[in-house]
C-alpha cells in the first residue's frame, strides 16, 4: 500500500498532467537560489522522512528522500562511519537527502571519493506518469543490471520525485591534517602537477586568494593514522626543501576552512558590493591551464572545480576557452537575468540526450520546472 505522502504525490501529478502544470520538488528549500525555474505547485518532501534500514556491517543506509542530511550524519557517526561524499549544507542550513541526490553537488573531497552517482546503490521515485518504481537494489552485491537509479543524480528535480534511496556509506577516517601554504595561483596549479606525477598521498586541495599575502593553498591528508602521518612528514620535507612559508593547521582550524568552503560561508562567496558580476561555477579536467582572467579565482577539487566572480561580457568572452579546454560551467545563483542572457549557450548534445530521457520518465512535463532542461 502506498503511503499517504506517495499518495498525495500521485495525486498531484495527475491533476498537473490535466491541467498543463509544473510541479516543483521542494525540501528545506536549501537549494532555491539555484538556477532559473518555474512551478504552479510546490511538492513538499520534508514530510516524508526517516531511515528504513540501516546495515553498518554491510556499509549501506536506506532512507527516505524527506530525511534530515544531518540526522543521517549523526547516525553514521555512532557507527564511525560516514558518507564517502560531503554534501554541502550552504550556509549553514539543513539538507534533505533526497534534494543533495537531486542536486548531484559535492563538496571538496570529489577527487578522492568521486562523485554522488558512483554510491548510489538504488532508488524508488513516483515519475511524470504517477507510476511508482525502483531502480537497482539495497546492497552492493546485489545491485545489477542497467544503473538507472544514477540518473536521477544531478537531475534537479526535473525527471521524476525520488521518495526513498540507498546509499553506500565508508569507515571515518582515522585522521585528518590540513597543511596551509603561502602560494600563487599560478604556482599552485604548477605544483599540483607535480604531486600528481610524483603520486604523493593528499585528499584534497583547494586555493583560497586574498589571504596571506599571495593567497593560500590547504591540502588535506585523510586516512589511517599512519598513512597520514607519513604524508605529513613527506610533505612537510617537501615544502621545507622549496622553501614554502607553511604550517599545519590546529585547534579545529583545519575543520573550519573546509566546512567554509563545503557551506559556502568563506568570505570569498560574498557578493561584490558594487559590481554586476555574477559568481561562475567552472569544472575543469586536472592539469588545466589557469583561466584567462585577471578576476580573483577560488580552486577546489585539486584546481578542477574555479569559482570567479566575473562580468557577462567576460564571461561571453571566456566560453570559447572552455570549449577549447573542455570545461562546463554554471551560473551560480537566482539572477534570471543573467540567466536568461546565457540560456543560449545550454543548447547542446548534452541537453538533446537529458530532453530525451525527460521523454521516458515525464513526458508530459510535470516536473520540468526548466532548472536543468529547456522548455
Amino acid at each position: 500500500m502506498p503511503s499517504d505522502h506517495i499518495h498525495k504525490a500521485q495525486e498531484l501529478i495527475s491533476v498537473a498532467r490535466k491541467e498543463k502544470k509544473v510541479i516543483r520538488i521542494r525540501g528545506y528549500g536549501s537549494k532555491d537560489f539555484l538556477g532559473l525555474g518555474r512551478s504552479d505547485f510546490i511538492f513538499d518532501t520534508t514530510s516524508y522522512a526517516g531511515i528504513v534500514k540501516y546495515l553498518p556491517s554491510e556499509l549501506v543506509i536506506i532512507a527516505k528522500a524527506g530525511t534530515s542530511v544531518r540526522a543521517m550524519i549523526q547516525v553514521l557517526a555512532e557507527e564511525n562511519q560516514d558518507f564517502p561524499f560531503e554534501t554541502p549544507l550552504f550556509y549553514g542550513q539543513d539538507a534533505t537527502i533526497g534534494g543533495a541526490i537531486s542536486c548531484g553537488l559535492v563538496g571538496s573531497g570529489r577527487l578522492a571519493q568521486g562523485p554522488i552517482r558512483d554510491h548510489i546503490l538504488g532508488v524508488e521515485i513516483v515519475n511524470g506518469l504517477g507510476e511508482r518504481l525502483r531502480f537497482g537494489g539495497q546492497v552492493l552485491k546485489n545491485v545489477a543490471g542497467y544503473d538507472v537509479s544514477r540518473i536521477f543524480v544531478g537531475s534537479m528535480g526535473c525527471l521524476a520525485l525520488v521518495t526513498e534511496v540507498a546509499i553506500r556509506v565508508i569507515p571515518k577516517a582515522e585522521l585528518e591534517t590540513t597543511l596551509a601554504i603561502a602560494i600563487s595561483s599560478e604556482e599552485f596549479l604548477r605544483q599540483m602537477e607535480m604531486w600528481q606525477e610524483m603520486r604523493l598521498p593528499f585528499y584534497t586541495v583547494a586555493y583560497c586568494p586574498n589571504e596571506c599575502q599571495l593567497g593560500c593553498a590547504y591540502l588535506l591528508l585523510k586516512g589511517t593514522r599512519a598513512h597520514v602521518q607519513n604524508a605529513t612528514a613527506t610533505f612537510s620535507h617537501l615544502f621545507q626543501q622549496q622553501k614554502f612559508n607553511f604550517s599545519i593547521l590546529k585547534d579545529n582550524q583545519d575543520i573550519s576552512i573546509w566546512q567554509a568552503l563545503n557551506q559556502q560561508s568563506h568570505f570569498f562567496f560574498q557578493p561584490p558590493a558594487t559590481t554586476q558580476e555574477a559568481l561562475c561555477r567552472i569544472v575543469l579536467p586536472f592539469g588545466s591551464p589557469a583561466l584567462p582572467l585577471d578576476n580573483p579565482q577560488l580552486l577546489e577539487w585539486s584546481g578542477c572545480l574555479r569559482w570567479v566572480w566575473i562580468a557577462p561580457k567576460d564571461l561571453e568572452k571566456l566560453l570559447p576557452w572552455l570549449r577549447t579546454h573542455g570545461g562546463t560551467w554554471r551560473l551560480w545563483g537566482d539572477n534570471q537575468a543573467l540567466q536568461a542572457l546565457f540560456l543560449p549557450y545550454r543548447m547542446s548534445a548534452q541537453s538533446y540526450l537529458q530532453n530525451k530521457v525527460q521523454q521516458s520518465f515525464d513526458p508530459d512535463g510535470v516536473f520540468n520546472t526548466g532548472r536543468l532542461l529547456l522548455n
